[in-house]
C-alpha cells in the first residue's frame, strides 16, 4: 500500500471493532460530569499533565469542535470536525504519509474526526493524505485514529518515553508489537499496558 493510500476494503477495518454508539463523546461528557471527574481532569490538563487521547478523545481535547459543535476541555490548540471521514461503514486503514515521524505506520480510522486547524505550538507527528492525524502540544497528544488497534506500538512507546523523560521525541524502531497485559476498559476505550522486561 502506498503512503496515505486507503485500503480497498473499508468494511474490513470496520469489522475489527464492535459498533459504537452514535453519541459516544456526548455520553462521555455526561459520564465525566456525573462521576465528578470534570474538575480533576481539567486541572490535570491545565497543569500540563501527560495525556494521550485517541479518536473521540481528540474531540474532547480540541479547542473547537464542529459537525456538530459541542463543548470540550480545550486543552489542545486544534479544531476538529466530528465524523469527517464518514459513518461506521466508511471506516478504513491507511499508511501515514512519507515524512511523518512514524514511517510506514498503519492508522485505523473508525468514524474519525478530522483535524482542520493546528495551532502554532502544536507539532504534527503524522499525516494521512496531508491531513494531520497525530499531534502533540507539550505532554498532550491526540490521534484521530486508533493506534491501540494496530500491531505497531511505536506511538505508545514514544508517548510513554516522552512524558517519563525529557519530553524530547524518540521514535522506536519498527518491530513486532510488545506483548500486552489484559486490556482494561469498556466500550468507550481501552488501555494497554506493556509487559515489564
Amino acid at each position: 500500500m502506498k503512503s496515505g493510500q486507503k485500503t480497498k476494503s473499508r468494511r474490513a477495518a470496520a469489522a475489527r471493532v464492535p459498533l459504537s454508539r452514535e453519541r459516544i463523546v456526548a455520553e462521555a461528557l455526561v459520564q465525566i460530569d456525573r462521576d465528578g471527574l470534570a474538575g480533576p481532569l481539567a486541572a490535570h490538563l491545565d497543569a500540563g499533565g501527560a495525556t494521550f487521547a485517541t479518536c473521540a478523545g481528540a474531540i474532547l481535547l480540541a479547542r473547537r469542535v464542529t459537525g456538530p459543535s459541542q463543548r470540550s476541555f480545550e486543552a489542545l490548540d486544534i479544531d476538529v470536525e466530528r465524523n469527517s471521514y464518514g459513518s461506521q461503514i466508511d471506516s478504513f486503514s491507511a499508511i501515514v504519509d512519507d515524512g511523518s515521524y512514524f514511517p510506514r505506520l498503519e492508522a485505523i480510522f473508525i468514524r474519525a474526526p478530522r483535524i482542520v486547524r493546528v495551532g502554532k505550538r502544536v507539532e504534527v507527528l503524522a499525516r494521512v493524505d496531508r491531513d494531520p492525524v497525530l499531534v502533540r502540544e507539550g505532554r498532550c497528544w491526540a490521534a484521530t485514529f486508533h493506534p491501540e488497534l494496530g500491531r505497531d506500538d511505536r506511538i505508545l512507546v514514544a508517548w510513554l518515553e516522552g512524558f517519563a523523560g525529557s519530553g524530547s521525541l524518540h521514535v522506536p524502531r519498527i518491530g513486532p508489537r510488545a506483548e500486552v497485559l489484559p486490556t482494561v476498559g469498556d466500550q468507550h476505550g481501552t488501555v494497554h499496558v506493556p509487559r515489564p522486561g
